[in-house]
């Protein structure tokens, strides 16, 4: 069997590691119904504007939004397929994790098919799914968020560097 391993989740409580490693076919529906989800650009953004404020408080500049929107595109996109990773995991524990190989098979082919999972046949999965995501949606997201606010000290450094090589001077800062 085909498998992919994330190994940049992080969580603060004990979990059975044997589950970091899922089937190639339930990242690929994770991946196909997660396709339009925002939660990690959202939860970076939050992140970002947060440290550019900080930013523009101790060095005493306001920095302008193209500015902004350049250094944004330099230091957002690894940043975003990590959280993307964490989203995918999650999403395969708290969704998918009930569900039998055959079962993800169906759904996945369906989704190929249609673009969803529709057809009457497949109508069990669907609201199972449903009733997934109603339970766990919150969590999922959390994590997300979680994952996205563990990056801060780091990130400000980074966007601290970004906007020098913009040619932005700025104080000497140490890391807290």
């Amino acid at each position: 069997m085909n498998s992919i391993s994330l190994y940049t989740y992080t969580e603060k409580k004990p979990f059975d590691e044997s589950r970091i490693t899922f089937s190639s076919k339930k990242m690929e529906l994770a991946t196909r119904i997660t396709g339009h989800s925002k939660a990690p650009k959202q939860s970076l953004e939050c992140v970002f504007e947060g440290a550019i404020l900080a930013i523009e408080e101790y060095s005493k500049t306001k920095f302008d939004s193209v500015l902004k929107e350049r250094v944004w595109n330099k230091v957002s996109t690894e940043r975003i397929k990590s959280l993307r990773e964490t989203l995918l995991f999650n999403v395969c524990i708290k969704m998918f994790d009930a569900f039998k190989e055959n079962e993800v098979d169906d759904m996945l082919e369906e989704h190929k098919r249609t673009g969803i999972i529709r057809s009457s046949h497949f109508n069990t999965y669907a609201e199972r799914i449903h009733e997934a995501y109603r339970l766990n949606h919150s969590s999922i997201e959390d994590s997300v968020a979680e994952s996205a606010k563990s990056m801060e000290d780091d990130f400000v450094l980074e966007i601290d560097q970004a906007l020098r090589d913009e040619g932005i001077e700025l104080p000497v800062r140490t890391k807290k």
